[in-house]
């Protein structure tokens, strides 16, 4: 189903670990190989996505529109999980995020306006 298996590992891989935790000063360098995989670049790409977000709602701020901000802004709480259950609640929240974007902006007010019309 493409999705990972659970796999168990017994007491040796805790020396993995320890030698993963003693070159996190590696991260975020050229040298982090995990920093190449699908999911980080995503979360890198989201988290320029939600400084963006922050950008645009400060720009367009006014009274009427701080419930659509305030959701807005809380949308990447939506993505929650690791994997193929991160990469699903991304989605769900790219759908949330740009309807909330839409009622930021008012364009679809203005296009019900002018289909009555």
């Amino acid at each position: 189903d493409g999705k990972p298996r659970k796999s168990s590992f017994g007491p040796w891989m805790m020396k993995g670990f320890r030698m993963l935790a003693a070159m996190k000063g590696l991260r975020g360098t050229p040298f982090d190989l995990f920093g190449y995989s699908a999911e980080r670049r995503m979360e890198r790409q989201l988290l320029a996505q939600y400084e963006a977000d922050l950008q645009r709602v400060a720009n367009s701020l006014a009274p009427d529109k701080i419930e659509a901000a305030t959701a807005l802004v809380s949308v990447p709480a939506l993505i929650r999980g690791y994997g193929p259950i991160r990469q699903a609640s991304a989605q769900k929240a790219a759908g949330e995020r740009q309807r909330l974007l839409e009622r930021l902006s008012g364009t679809s007010a203005r296009a019900e306006l002018q289909a009555a019309e």
